[in-house]
């Protein structure tokens, strides 16, 4: 059977989700959704790194609007690092089509820009309509974002890796960084 000739459900239990360790939120968006939780996989990244986002949100009733979700690495000066606009589910799950109630464990892999510059960045979350772009209140007042963690970013490091020897690009805490291993078989 094709995948166009089927119906493709995904569900995982609990205790096999990545994610299942929320951080609690407490937010709301423009009436139709709240925020519950949200975790990001790392505090520290470098430029062309991917920072994976999970956000827990619930439907308060049936959204009839489109609603884009938009993620956004950026310092005080609003120099930005990163941003990712996106449909819910990586666009396969549109907020009209959501039920009252509804809850979804969304991840989003946002990009960080190489070359961006190094320093202390604000994660921050937008929610807009997508056919007039305007952004939606947070928790019922005039704020259109919401800070949900802070990320340091490191300078991007390209590395000329001998043909020998594999690339890993590991980061360890704010300190080390894996670049590259030999995992030959050593001297004789």
């Amino acid at each position: 059977i094709g995948i166009a000739d089927a119906d493709v459900v995904v569900s995982m239990r609990a205790d096999e989700n990545p994610w299942s360790d929320y951080c609690p939120l407490t937010a709301s968006c423009g009436n139709l959704i709240d925020l519950k939780g949200v975790k990001d996989d790392k505090k520290v990244v470098s430029g062309g790194d991917h920072l994976a986002i999970g956000l827990r949100i619930k439907a308060r009733g049936k959204i009839n609007d489109d609603l884009r979700v938009s993620l956004r690495l950026i310092t005080h000066g609003n120099y930005s690092a990163g941003q990712l606009d996106s449909v819910p589910a990586n666009g396969y799950l549109p907020t009209n089509t959501w039920d009252e109630g509804q809850v979804l464990d969304d991840l989003y892999l946002l990009p960080v820009l190489d070359g961006s510059l190094p320093g202390q960045y604000s994660l921050e979350l937008r929610i807009y309509r997508n056919y007039d772009l305007v952004q939606l209140s947070l928790d019922g007042g005039n704020a259109t974002s919401l800070t949900l963690s802070s990320i340091s970013v490191l300078p991007s490091f390209k590395a000329s890796v001998p043909s020998q020897w594999t690339t890993a690009d590991r980061q360890f805490g704010d300190a080390l960084r894996l670049v590259c291993f030999n995992a030959g078989a050593g001297p004789s």
